[in-house]
This record gives structure tokens, C-alpha cells and sequence, in this order.
């Protein structure tokens, strides 16, 4: 069986805009929870795509407890 996707969350990145290369981007995924039980995610997987219906590139796989900064 392959489990629904979750309930929606948020997804915050600071600051809102910045320079490539130079300005220091920190995102963070949370309350999201499971439609099944309501439980929520501990896991979360960033990634961007540069067009509609291109690749993803995925760049951060963790839990809710980090806050990735790049």
C-alpha cells in the first residue's frame, strides 16, 4: 500500500530574497501530518525545478528539527 501525501504545511526560507553565491538562505518545512493518522512528518526533502515540468533537483533530505542553511 503507498501512503497519501501529507497535509499541507509550510515551507519558510530567509531571507526572502538575496543574491546567488553570496547571501545565506536558511529553509525549513513544518507542520505537515499524515492524512491516515494525523501524525506528523519527520522527515522533509527540498528541491527546486527551473521550468514547469522539469527535473527536480533535490538538495536537502532531514527532519523537522533542522533548519538547513546554504
Amino acid at each position: 500500500m503507498i501512503n497519501e501525501k501529507p497535509r499541507p504545511g509550510s515551507v519558510t526560507v530567509s531571507p526572502g530574497s538575496g543574491i546567488a553565491y553570496q547571501t545565506k538562505f536558511s529553509v525549513r518545512g513544518s507542520s505537515f501530518s499524515d492524512y491516515e493518522d494525523g501524525s506528523r512528518m519527520s522527515f522533509y526533502k527540498f528541491g527546486y525545478r527551473l521550468y514547469t515540468g522539469g527535473p527536480i533537483t533535490w538538495f536537502h533530505e532531514g527532519s523537522e528539527l533542522q533548519t538547513l542553511s546554504f
